[in-house]
């Protein structure tokens, strides 16, 4: 009867290498990106900031700044944010318009009603509040290190997008507007996320113009 061959300890160490070598190849295409998480949070934000303007109409004859009152997603850093980028969603129709948002002016977020939908705001409020949605602090949750707002939506150093009852994109700060819907983007926004200052890894967010649709 012949004898049963077995693995000897040199094949047992070589099939641990090759499985090793096989494991480190495959993992980091896997690994889950974070630049793309906060891609894909962004562009879901978006998408319901426009949903908001949709369904409240704010065109209202009698209100002579009712342009100014559009629902908008601003970005921003500030100590309130942790010194990392965040951004927040609201309607600016309280008081005068002041183009920052009042706590009552931030949007509820429709996942957890007892947060906001912000990730921090200069004197509005901190991502540490428990009211704040921690995931629209890009920065601090995906170290995304820039947003930049380029071709349609591109308008001076303004880190802001507003939509108005017909979906559609506008750039600036509404409450700058001398008449109604004065900068509605012409040509397509681009809104650039990176995780580096010289935005070498970037993802980019497409705003059409005149239908608003949004998209990657």
């Amino acid at each position: 009867m012949p004898l049963q061959k077995s693995f000897t300890l040199l094949e047992l160490l070589l099939v641990i290498l090759i499985t090793s070598i096989i494991t480190i190849t495959l993992i980091p295409k896997f690994k889950i990106d974070k630049l793309d998480i906060a891609t894909s949070t962004l562009l879901t934000h978006l998408r319901y900031t426009r949903s908001l303007a949709l369904k409240n109409d704010n065109f209202k004859l009698h209100d002579k700044n009712y342009f100014k009152k559009l629902w908008q997603i601003v970005f921003s850093k500030s100590k309130y944010s942790e010194g990392f980028l965040a951004y927040t969603i609201f309607r600016d129709d309280i008081g005068k318009s002041s183009g920052n948002p009042d706590i009552n002016e931030i949007a509820i977020n429709p996942l957890n009603p007892s947060q906001l939908l912000s990730g921090g705001f200069t004197g509005t409020i901190k991502t540490s509040d428990k009211r704040a949605t921690k995931s629209m602090n890009l920065g601090k949750e995906y170290g995304v290190k820039v947003v930049k707002l380029d071709g349609g939506c591109k308008y001076y150093n303004s880190r802001r997008i507003s939509f108005d009852y017909m979906g559609r994109a506008l750039k600036g700060n509404p409450s700058s507007y001398k008449r109604p819907y004065q900068r509605i983007i012409k040509s397509k926004c681009r809104i650039i996320l990176c995780s580096d200052e010289e935005c070498l890894n970037n993802r980019i967010i497409i705003i059409e113009p005149t239908s608003g649709f949004i998209h990657l």
